[in-house]
């Protein structure tokens, strides 16, 4: 085997010094010996050297970052060096401030249960597709615990949906059906039996659900269509037959890390770890059974959800103090997030906004496009939540997408919250200027959506009949956020928008205010530098997870993650950045992932 040109150049230097000089060995300067030395164009995300030409790695740390010519000194004949000098680019692990990966993994073992549907789908089309799959497990001698779908869009629908139409395929089996933006639910009457909205005779048991609205026809009927938090209470509890078992979870988190893997993504805070009630602890235990068989090769932030239409709420911090204790020990587990609530979405009528909808005569969603739209907590409320989980060191990461919906929570972190403790707003579709302040002055992180800041030309032209002047030409602020000197990370909410929030595709969003081919920039004020995308992909991310003191940046001392991709993210044309391709992943100095040629 040929050795490479570095070692060989190393071990002549170290020669030339033991012979030639009078000092002896034990007089020269100490040489560690490097586990692992790559060579290329690295993109450090290090706040003061951007770039560098070559970084050293031993025992899964980083222990020397610099130029390609003070580099040879860490190779030896033992040192595995990685050339990439003009082929592309090196970068730090990336970070998901926030999504969905392990529920996206569980779904598929579900998959004789669960339906996919599109925007396209008219009302019958659905009740078409949920009628062929019981006939499917009908004619194979099955029978189905539960039906869960998601993907369709209620706003194009010529009718109200209505629960007496699932049942009309069938009343025995639990139906879940998930609208495109998950904040809004279809099901029937099994599953709202097991909810407990009505009992075996129809009678109602329930119709009010705190943070979230229960659905009525003009006759005050029941629809069997929920909104918002109400849609949380109807699949933990309407589905309960989806629990996945403790081995089904794990199975879930290595294909989910798999994934992470070959994306270059090495941090990742999951936007809902207690997916199936507040007592379940089979997403932690899964995470920690894999980081104690040292299976695990990322850091999983969790976020404890807290619901309103929980009973005494508040005490469930108490709660997420004892979840953060018991697995706060594994390495790799940052148990330390309390996901909250705000408000609904400002495109759905149900986000919280500083200024008043436009009304809809006939809205599709009763309560949305009226007022102010819907809040989901009161600022005192919001402040008992910052105050009593920051005291524990326990962040609270609120989805906010309305500028009322910031307002208060940046109000509430401002009188109750710790700023050392990483409190994160998440989306964030508006922010009025003075929140922008609050937000920097309490070390509020914007967990963003880098990708979300454009729209197609139909949904421009439905936002200015819906909402205020200022809400439909303006949408999800980026560049705001570091002109204010705010560490914004990136945020996919996976698997929402599933399908473009491969990096690589986002970053070129971000950069060119443009998801497909063709489309205008909607807000292109708001277009991020590339090297703006890459800090939030990295740095900023391990910061918002507090973990920017040994991730995030190619840096001496930390440890290394880093991703080796096939191109130049920072000069390839604007247009090609999507096409990127991962070729290599590191995690602690080894390699996790290597693109099948």
């Amino acid at each position: 085997m040929k050795k490479n040109f570095l070692q060989l150049t190393a071990m002549a230097l170290a020669f030339t010094f033991a012979a030639c000089s009078d000092k002896s060995t034990t007089d020269l300067p100490e040489i560690q010996t490097a586990d692992i030395v790559v060579i290329g164009k690295v993109f450090t995300a290090d706040n003061t050297e951007k770039m560098a030409e070559a970084f050293a790695v031993k025992d899964g740390k980083y222990i020397f970052v610099g130029s390609k010519a003070d580099a040879q000194q860490y190779i030896t004949p033992e040192t595995k060096v990685m050339d990439h000098t003009d082929k592309g680019m090196i970068m730090p692990g990336m970070t998901d401030g926030h999504s969905h990966y392990i529920m996206q993994h569980v779904l598929p073992m579900f998959s004789e249960n669960t339906l996919k549907f599109t925007s396209e789908d008219t009302y019958q089309d659905v009740l078409k597709k949920v009628k062929a799959k019981v006939d499917e497990a009908k004619a194979a001698g099955k029978t189905l615990k539960f039906i869960y779908g998601e993907g369709y869009n209620y706003m194009f629908f010529s009718q109200p949906r209505d629960y007496r139409d699932l049942d009309a395929i069938s009343a025995d089996i639990p139906m879940f059906l998930a609208s495109f933006d998950q904040h809004s639910c279809w099901c029937n009457s099994a599953a709202m039996i097991n909810a407990g909205i009505i009992d075996k005779d129809g009678n109602v048991l329930r119709d009010e659900i705190k943070g979230g609205v229960v659905g009525k026809d003009e006759q005050g009927r029941l629809q069997g269509v929920f909104y918002e938090r109400a849609t949380s209470l109807l699949l933990t509890k309407g589905l309960k037959f989806m629990r996945p078992t403790q081995e089904q979870a794990e199975t879930a988190i290595v294909n989910a890390q798999s994934y992470l893997h070959s994306v270059g993504i090495t941090n990742v805070l999951c936007g809902w770890a207690t997916y199936y009630g507040n007592d379940d602890k089979t997403f932690y235990q899964g995470l920690a059974n894999m980081d104690e068989r040292k299976e695990l090769q990322l850091n999983y932030a969790l976020a404890y959800e807290i619901e309103p239409y929980f009973d005494n709420p508040l005490g469930y911090v108490d709660e997420a103090v004892a979840f953060k204790q018991e697995f706060d020990k594994h390495p790799h587990l940052l148990p330390n997030y309390i996901k909250l609530f705000a408000d609904g979405t400002v495109e759905g009528g149900t986000g919280w906004l500083l200024e008043p909808y436009k009304p809809l005569p006939e809205s599709p969603i009763p309560g949305a496009f009226q007022g102010y739209g819907m809040p989901l907590w009161t600022l005192d409320q919001l402040t008992e939540f910052a105050t009593k989980a920051n005291a524990h060191d326990i962040a609270i990461h609120v989805h906010t997408m309305g500028d009322g919906a910031v307002h208060n929570t940046c109000e509430a972190i401002k009188a109750g919250g710790d700023r050392s403790v990483r409190n994160a707003l998440c989306h964030i579709r508006n922010v009025a200027a003075d929140d922008y302040k609050t937000m920097k002055e309490c070390n509020i992180a914007a967990a963003a959506a880098l990708n979300w800041h454009t729209q197609d030309d139909a949904n421009r032209e439905a936002f200015k009949m819906l909402l205020p002047e200022f809400y439909a030409t303006h949408s999800y602020p980026l560049k705001s956020f570091f002109d204010n000197g705010i560490l914004v990370s990136s945020a996919t909410d996976t698997p929402a928008h599933d399908g473009v929030n491969y990096p690589f595709h986002i970053l070129q969003t971000a950069v060119t205010g443009v998801a497909e081919d063709g489309e205008t920039p909607w807000w292109p004020e708001e277009n991020l530098t590339r090297q703006q995308a890459l800090q939030a992909l990295t740095y900023n991310g391990a910061w918002q997870l507090g973990l920017e003191k040994e991730r995030g940046s190619i840096e001496a001392g930390k440890y290394a993650d880093f991703v080796i991709l096939d191109q130049d993210v920072l000069t390839c044309p604007t247009t090609d950045i999507h096409s990127t391709k991962v070729l290599s992943t590191f995690f602690e100095g080894k390699q996790v992932y290597t693109k099948k040629q």
